[in-house]
């Protein structure tokens, strides 16, 4: 399979990881859930895409007679995360800044009182040096981080699956 056809094996897959993982971050918003939950929902989103890009690259790689290369390992796995990344970052976006723009400090200093008062003073001060982007450049900023995180996990996924050369 070329490079078109990993992208059009990948999409509906990824579009539906991303609509999980959109409704995995948006649950524990809506229910006013502890900053632990809804933290440990970005582990368990991680775990979740390890797998799934590990159970696609197989799928493909036998789908593909067999025949895997890392490139292809990689683009199965940028392609997803780059769709999983903006639909995230997406809705990130419209939640924290048109439902509520305070969210994510909230959050942040509810974590803080979680540890105690000098953890809460960290926080405090993290948020007061370097606040939260809100802005449009905080989709493009999670798009590359998803990119990234799609590179390493596929290209340690290729490098295991790919098919070995015959000598």
């Amino acid at each position: 399979m070329d490079n078109k056809n990993i992208k059009e094996f990948i999409l509906p897959i990824a579009l539906m990881a991303g609509l999980a993982r959109v409704i995995l971050d948006f649950l524990p918003k809506m229910l006013d859930a502890s900053p632990a939950i809804y933290y440990s929902t970005f582990l368990i989103c991680f775990i979740a895409e390890v797998v799934l890009l590990t159970i696609v690259t197989k799928r493909f790689k036998k789908l593909n007679d067999n025949y895997l290369t890392t490139r292809q390992a990689i683009s199965i796995g940028v392609t997803a995360m780059v769709i999983i990344g903006t639909l995230y970052g997406l809705s990130s976006y419209i939640y924290d800044n048109f439902i509520d723009e305070f969210y994510q400090t909230n959050t942040m200093i509810r974590w803080g009182q979680m540890w105690g008062p000098e953890a809460e003073q960290a926080i405090n001060q993290q948020i007061k040096d370097n606040p939260p982007v809100t802005n449009i450049t905080a989709i493009f900023i999670t798009i590359v981080r998803f990119s990234i995180l799609g590179l390493i996990i596929s290209a340690i996924i290729g490098a295991v699956l790919k098919t070995k050369k015959l000598e």
